[in-house]
């Protein structure tokens, strides 16, 4: 598994990827959706965690660019976000999200989003 984490709170950001590697995770990072762009031309994801509200990129304007790319419509994007509303899930889940995560959030409830849309190649 190569899971791509995107997220602009670095404390955050490390913690996933501390916690991924521990789990023997093939882990890339990124602090905003367009810095996401350019890990993605040496580092393939199977699957994207990836922040909602961010500078520079947020996640929206990073799934529409993501997805645009052939190799890429299939990748599971997982969103994260502090909003909580059903509004806010149906937005993402309409750009193209495959799931929604709810910050604060657990690692458990990580590893099981992950494991629910990963697809060994």
């Amino acid at each position: 598994m190569k899971v791509l984490i995107i997220e602009d709170e670095s404390s955050i950001r490390d913690n996933i990827v501390e916690m991924f590697e521990l789990k023997g995770i093939d882990v890339g990072a990124a602090q905003n959706g367009e810095d996401a762009l350019e890990v993605i031309k040496s580092f393939t994801p199977n699957i994207v965690l990836c922040d909602l509200m961010m500078p520079v990129m947020n996640g929206f304007e990073f799934i529409e660019k993501f997805k645009s790319n052939p190799a890429f419509t299939e990748t599971p994007v997982i969103f994260v976000s502090a909003r909580a509303e059903v509004s806010e899930r149906e937005k993402a889940m309409d750009a193209g999200a495959s799931d929604f995560i709810t910050k604060p959030f657990t690692f458990q409830e990580i590893f099981e989003k992950l494991a629910k849309h990963y697809q060994a190649e």
